[in-house]
C-alpha cells in the first residue's frame, strides 16, 4: 500500500512540477501575443504563404502543445497549408519536451534543432512539390463542417446550480493558477540543474527552509491533482453546456445591452479587450486540466509498468542494439497524446543507456503530443495521414544518427 501511494505521489509531482507549469504558461503566452497585436499575429501567419512552413515549425518548436494546437485551429479554418501543419507537428515533441529540458537541456537543444530543420524541410516539400500538392488536395476532398449540436437550456438549468457559474468562471481558475505559482520555485530549481544523478532534488543549496517547502509541496501537489481531476470530470459531464451557454449569453448582453450602446467607443473597446484577456485566462485553465489528465495517466502507467520491471525493460530495449530502440521510438510516437511520449522520455533517462539517443530523435519527430486530439476530432483523414507521413522522416533520422549516438 505504501509503494502504491508513493507511485501516485511521484506521478503527480512529475505531472505538475516538470510539465504543467510550463504548459499553462505557454498556452497563455501565445494567446496574449495575438490579443496585444490585435490579431496581427495570426493574420501574419495566414497571409505569408511562402513562409508558413517555417512559421509552423517555429510555433511547434516551443515546448508544450500550444503551438501545434494553434496551427491545427488555423488549418481547420483553411488559413494555413497542410505543409505548415506537418512542419509544426514534426517540430514539436509535446509536453515530453519539459522532461528533456529538466533532465538534459543540452540534449533538448539538439532535439529541438533536428526536429525544427526536418519540420521545415518536410513542410516545404509538401507545399511546393507536385506530389505534396496532390496530397493536400486529396485531404481537402470530402471534408465536412462539424455538426452543430443544440442545447436544452431548461434541462441543464435543472441540474446546474447557479453558484457553479461563479465557482467555475472565477474561483477555480484563480485557485488553479495560484497553485501553479506556489510550486513554481521548485520547477525553476529543477530546470536550473539542482538534482543529483538519481533525479533527487539537492535542497541544501537553498537552506533548510527550502527543504521543508519541498516536503510540503509533495503532498499538496498530490492532493491538488486529484482534486482538479475530479473537478474536471464533474464539469465535463454535468455542468459544461450550461456554463458555456451562460458565458456566451453574458457576453452578448454586454455587447448589445443599453449600457453597451451608449458607452463611448474607447470604453467599448476596453471592455472587449478585457473579455478577450479573461477568455484566454479561463480557456487556459480548462485546457490545462484536460492536458493534466492525459499527462497524469501516462506518467502513472509508466511508473507502474516500468519501476517493478526496470531490468527486464532495459534488456528488451538492448536487444539488437540501437536499431530496435529506433523502431520502438517511432511506434510509440504514433500513439496520440503526451502521456506515452512522457513515459518514453522517463524510460530513456532511467534506462542507463538502454534506449539510444537515436531512438529519442526518431520519437521526437514522429510524436505530436496533445495537439493530435483536436485534429483527430475534427479531421480524421488528415490525422491518420499525418501519423503515417511522419514515420518516414522519423525512421530516416533515427537510423542516420545511429553511427553517432548508437
Amino acid at each position: 500500500m505504501n509503494e502504491l501511494m508513493q507511485i501516485l505521489i511521484d506521478s503527480t509531482d512529475t505531472t505538475i512540477i516538470d510539465i504543467m507549469v510550463w504548459v499553462s504558461l505557454s498556452l497563455i503566452l501565445f494567446e496574449m501575443i495575438n490579443i496585444f497585436t490585435k490579431d496581427r499575429f495570426y493574420s501574419a501567419i495566414e497571409h505569408t504563404k511562402k513562409a508558413q512552413p517555417f512559421l509552423g515549425a517555429l510555433l511547434g518548436s516551443f515546448p508544450g502543445c500550444s503551438g501545434p494546437i494553434i496551427v491545427t485551429n488555423l488549418y481547420n479554418k483553411e488559413k494555413v497549408t497542410f505543409g505548415t501543419l506537418c512542419a509544426s507537428f514534426i517540430a514539436t515533441f509535446g509536453d515530453a519536451a519539459f522532461v528533456y529540458l529538466a533532465n538534459d537541456w543540452l540534449f533538448f537543444i539538439q532535439l529541438l534543432i533536428v526536429s525544427f530543420i526536418v519540420g521545415i524541410m518536410m513542410g516545404y516539400m509538401i507545399d511546393f512539390t507536385p506530389w505534396g500538392k496532390r496530397l493536400s488536395k486529396w485531404l481537402k476532398k470530402g471534408t465536412k463542417e462539424p455538426p452543430v449540436y443544440g442545447i436544452d437550456i431548461q434541462k441543464t438549468k435543472e441540474i446546474t446550480p447557479e453558484y457553479f457559474l461563479i465557482i467555475d468562471r472565477y474561483i477555480m481558475p484563480l485557485f488553479f493558477f495560484s497553485f501553479l505559482l506556489f510550486v513554481f520555485p521548485e520547477t525553476i530549481y529543477i530546470v536550473s540543474g539542482h538534482v543529483d544523478d538519481q533525479g533527487v532534488i539537492i535542497t541544501n543549496l537553498w537552506g533548510s527552509g527550502f527543504e521543508k517547502y519541498i516536503e510540503i509541496t509533495e503532498y499538496i501537489v498530490f492532493a491538488m491533482v486529484i482534486f482538479f481531476l475530479v473537478y474536471y470530470f464533474i464539469r465535463k459531464y454535468y455542468f459544461k453546456k450550461y456554463s458555456d451557454y451562460r458565458l456566451r449569453e453574458n457576453q452578448t448582453k454586454e455587447r448589445y445591452c443599453g449600457k453597451g450602446q451608449v458607452c463611448v467607443i474607447a470604453k467599448h473597446h476596453y471592455k472587449s479587450l478585457k473579455n478577450e484577456m479573461y477568455n484566454v485566462y479561463y480557456d487556459s485553465f480548462v485546457d490545462s486540466m484536460f492536458i493534466m489528465l492525459w499527462v497524469f495517466v501516462g506518467v502513472t502507467i509508466f511508473t507502474f509498468l516500468y519501476d517493478p520491471f526496470q531490468d527486464a525493460w532495459n534488456s528488451f530495449f538492448m536487444l539488437g542494439g540501437g536499431a530496435v530502440s529506433v523502431l520502438i521510438g517511432v511506434l510509440i510516437g504514433m500513439i496520440p497524446g503526451c502521456g506515452p511520449q512522457i513515459a518514453f522520455a522517463n524510460i530513456f533517462f532511467q534506462s542507463n543507456g538502454a534506449i539510444s539517443r537515436s531512438a529519442v530523435m526518431a520519437n521526437s519527430i514522429n510524436q505530436d503530443g496533445d495537439a493530435e486530439f483536436p485534429l483527430m476530432t475534427t479531421n480524421k483523414k488528415t490525422f491518420f495521414t499525418m501519423g503515417l507521413l511522419h514515420s518516414i522522416p522519423a525512421l530516416i533520422v533515427g537510423f542516420a544518427f545511429l553511427p553517432w549516438y548508437g
